[in-house]
C-alpha cells in the first residue's frame, strides 16, 4: 500500500465521504453508517475495502468502460 503518498487522504472528510458513496464500485464495497454518516468498518473485508479505497487501487477505464484493480498506478497527467 502507498497510503503515505495518498492523494485521497488530502481530501476533506466531507469530500471524500461524497465522492466515496457516489462510486459506483467503492459504494458497493463501502457501508455507511446511517447514524454518523461515517464509513463503516465491522469485518475484516470491509478493512481491506477501505485499505483499497485509501489507496485508490479501483480504477475506471473509459476507453473500455470496465473498473479494474491496481495497485501500480502512474501519474500521466503531468507527463
Amino acid at each position: 500500500m502507498k497510503l503515505k503518498d495518498s492523494k485521497v487522504l488530502t481530501l476533506d472528510r466531507e469530500t471524500l465521504l461524497n465522492r466515496v458513496f457516489a462510486h459506483p464500485y467503492y459504494s458497493s464495497m463501502l457501508t455507511k453508517d446511517q447514524s454518523s454518516g461515517n464509513i463503516k468498518v465491522a469485518t475484516k473485508k470491509a478493512v481491506t475495502n477501505l485499505l483499497k479505497m485509501l489507496n485508490d487501487s479501483i480504477l475506471h477505464s473509459q476507453l473500455t468502460d470496465a473498473d479494474y484493480e491496481s495497485a501500480n498506478k502512474i501519474d500521466v497527467t503531468n507527463n
